[in-house]
């Protein structure tokens, strides 16, 4: 079986969360048999491909002119859709995001012209001037519906984001299945060492925030809640360039208090080891499809706090402290009774182990791989005979 992966334009650039789903399957997928070839040509060759797996339809116009192309090459396609609920992504908008287009959106709130606008903007930087085009003409809730109509079969992370698409959009795939989100638990991974980290930095029993900084990850309200509490607070992550004001917010922030510490972008190994020496992992995100960085510090033993919007409660149900990200004394609260709490953390980590690995995933993915052609295959032979 040959697919073709494709996702955002800038996914490996500015990496994400979808990067991480496009890249860890890979490997046990292709122990599978499968050919995995990652491209993000919209105009790519796909006529030697079996089908073509999407990510992402919350920033759709890359996704829609990938559909287009695969429905016209004749391919099943299969959606991994990142899906961010409508009622907290506004919430974002108005309270948080300190951009131009979302100080326009408190003025003028439309969620579609909002995403016109920053679909715009996006491609006109990139000069995407046929993306940008289409979605002003076609319209940002409509490219979404007309690529989870041509979809094969949708792999939502959980039932919660699937009832969102259900709910918000009014359609779905022809089939869906829930593929759970995974960790690495290559022993590797596991094995590394907590001095790795403590030798270089000299510091333990900290408050771990990690992710790209900017305002969707919530550092500076997390800043402020904690900014009379004398704990270390370690920060790791690329710094965000579309958005200046709170970069340099944060970076001040930093400067001010002796508990703050930046580390900048670290390797993953310094980042587990760092995980194994942190108490609590903090998530206060204003949304998370997950929340794949709570679900490694569960796995090595850390308490974790995360958002309490979007999709992570059926992975993370009653084992971990949630916050409310607008809110300084929700996420103060949160991280101070997860630092002091002795919470018995193995049932969390053994949960973990058992469902949401990346070769339990990978091996759903496939399964999902073989069902998407058997009902194309059934559906263009039906077509055929009613022909």
């Amino acid at each position: 079986m040959k697919v073709l992966m494709q996702s955002r334009l800038d996914a490996f650039s500015k990496r994400g969360g979808d990067t991480i789903q496009m890249e860890k399957p890979i490997p046990f997928l292709e122990k599978m048999g499968v050919e995995m070839t990652i491209s993000n040509n919209m105009n790519a060759d796909i006529s030697k491909y079996d089908l073509v797996h999407l990510v992402g339809i919350t920033r759709v116009h890359e996704t829609y002119s990938q559909t287009q192309h695969a429905v016209r090459y004749g391919k099943p396609v299969v959606l991994t859709p990142m899906y961010n609920c409508k009622e907290h992504y506004e919430l974002y908008i108005k309270y948080s995001s300190d951009s131009i287009i979302s100080k326009l959106y408190r003025i003028c709130p439309s969620f579609d012209l909002y995403q016109k606008i920053r679909t715009m903007k996006y491609c006109l930087s990139n000069r995407d001037y046929q993306n940008a085009l289409k979605q002003i003409i076609i319209g940002y809730k409509n490219q979404q519906e007309y690529v989870l109509k041509n979809t094969t079969m949708l792999i939502p992370n959980s039932l919660m984001e699937l009832n969102a698409i259900k709910k918000e959009l009014n359609c779905t795939g022809k089939s869906n299945m829930i593929i759970h989100s995974g960790v690495e638990i290559e022993k590797e991974v596991l094995k590394v060492s907590p001095s790795l980290f403590f030798d270089k930095y000299e510091i333990k029993d900290f408050v771990f925030v990690m992710g790209r900084v900017e305002p969707l990850k919530n550092q500076i309200k997390l800043m402020e809640a904690m900014d009379s509490v004398d704990i270390p607070i370690i920060f790791s992550g690329a710094l965000t360039k579309d958005h200046p004001n709170y970069r340099n917010r944060f970076l001040e922030l930093v400067k001010s208090r002796k508990n703050f510490h930046y580390l900048g972008f670290i390797d993953r190994k310094i980042l587990y080891s760092a995980i194994k020496n942190a108490r609590v992992i903090a998530v206060p995100s204003w949304f998370e499809i997950v929340g794949l960085t709570a679900l490694e510090g569960g796995l090595m033993g850390t308490n974790v706090v995360v958002t309490e919007r979007g999709f992570g409660r059926p992975y993370f149900l009653n084992d971990v402290w949630y916050c409310n990200p607008s809110n300084t004394i929700s996420i103060k609260k949160s991280i101070l009774d997860a630092y002091y709490s002795s919470k018995d953390k193995n049932i969390f980590r053994k949960r973990i182990l058992e469902n949401y690995t990346w070769e339990k995933s990978s091996t759903a993915l496939y399964n999902s791989y073989i069902m998407a052609l058997e009902i194309h295959n059934n559906h263009s032979l039906i077509s055929k005979e009613i022909n």
